[in-house]
C-alpha cells in the first residue's frame, strides 16, 4: 500500500499459483470403454500455473465517506473428468478441462452516517470470465467443459442501522446479469452445433436477490450474552443447470437463530433454523 495524499492511497499485489493434479481410473464391465475399447483405464496428470494481479485505489471524500476502485485477476485450475460413468475415452474421462480465468472490476462508495449509527455501502462490478467451466450433460456422464466467454455485471446495496445499543437492523440487495461472448459451438450457449437453440442465461445466476433482517443481543451476568435474530430472504428465478432446462422459481425464505455466548463474541453456541415456514423445496441439478 502507498499513501499518495492524506485522502488518496493505492494498493497493489501479485500472486503466482501452480496446481498439479493426477487422475487414475480403471473400469471393468460392459458399460466401460476407452479409445481402445474393452476394459477401460486412464492415468493422466497435468499442471497449470498463472500469475494474477490486484490493483486498488481508495479516496477519502470526507470523514466517514470512502470511494474505491479495484481490479483483480482470478484463476481456477483445470482438472479431470470424474463423473463419466464408464466413459474413459477422449470424449469424457480421458481428457482434462482447461483453467478458468476472470478479470473483475469494482467501483464502490462506503458511508458511515448519523454519528456512525448508519452504514450505507453501494458497489457496482463487472467480471469477465474466459474459458468458464460448466458441468454439461453429455454422452456417458457429466463432463466439465470450458464453455467460453461470459460477462457478469451488476450492483449491490448494503444498509445497516443501529438505532439502540445491541440492536442491528440490516438490508442488502443485489442486481446482476450475464451475457455470453465467444463460446464453444458444441456447448449449450453455442446451440450444440445447431442442434438446439442457444441458451441465454448463466446457471445459478438470479437477476436479483435481497435480504432484510435484525439481530439483538441481551447482556447477562458473568460476561455472557443471549442473542437472537430473524431475516427474510428473497431470490429471483434462475436456471440450475447449464442447458436452461430446469428452472427454479422465485422464492422467499424466513430464517432465524438464537444463541448464548461471551459478550465479546469470542465463543458462541448457536441454534439456527433456515426456511422456518418450510415454504417450497428447491431442486438443483439435472438428470436425463
Amino acid at each position: 500500500a502507498y499513501t499518495v495524499t492524506d485522502a488518496l492511497s493505492v494498493t497493489a499485489g501479485v500472486r503466482w499459483t501452480q496446481d498439479e493434479k493426477e487422475y487414475t481410473n480403471h473400469c471393468a464391465g460392459d458399460f466401460c470403454f476407452d479409445d481402445d475399447g474393452g476394459d477401460a483405464s486412464v492415468a493422466i496428470e497435468d499442471d497449470w500455473d498463472e500469475v494474477t494481479f490486484r490493483l486498488g485505489m481508495d479516496y477519502q471524500l470526507a470523514e466517514g465517506q470512502l470511494m474505491y476502485l479495484s481490479y483483480a485477476g482470478g484463476f481456477q485450475a483445470g482438472g479431470f473428468q470424474a463423473l463419466c460413468f464408464g466413459n474413459l475415452s477422449s470424449s469424457c474421462g480421458g481428457i482434462a478441462f482447461k483453467p478458468q480465468t476472470v478479470d473483475s472490476f469494482e467501483l464502490g462508495w462506503k458511508n458511515d452516517l448519523a454519528d456512525n449509527t448508519v452504514r450505507l455501502n453501494l458497489a457496482t462490478f463487472y467480471a469477465m470470465y474466459d474459458d468458464i467451466q460448466q458441468i454439461v450433460l453429455g454422452p456417458g456422464g457429466f463432463p466439465i467443459q470450458n464453455i467460453g466467454e461470459v460477462d457478469v455485471y451488476g450492483v449491490e446495496l448494503e444498509v445497516a442501522w443501529t438505532p439502540i445499543a445491541d440492536l442491528n437492523v440490516y438490508a442488502n440487495a443485489g442486481l446482476q446479469k450475464s451475457s455470453f461472448g465467444q463460446v464453444d459451438p458444441a456447448s449449450p450457449p453455442g446451440g450444440y452445433n445447431g442442434l438446439a437453440p442457444p441458451v441465454t442465461e448463466l446457471p445459478s445466476n438470479p437477476q436479483w436477490q435481497g435480504k432484510l433482517g435484525f439481530d439483538y443481543s441481551i447482556p447477562l451476568d458473568n460476561g455472557l450474552a443471549f442473542f437472537y435474530g430473524l431475516d427474510i430472504f428473497h431470490s429471483d428465478r434462475y436456471f440450475s443447470e447449464s442447458r436452461n432446462l430446469l428452472e427454479v422459481d422465485d422464492y422467499t425464505r424466513l430464517n432465524g437463530f438464537l444463541g448464548l455466548g461471551a459478550d465479546d463474541r469470542q465463543w458462541q453456541a448457536v441454534l439456527a433454523v433456515k426456511n422456518i415456514t418450510t415454504a417450497g423445496a428447491i431442486f438443483l441439478g439435472s438428470f436425463s
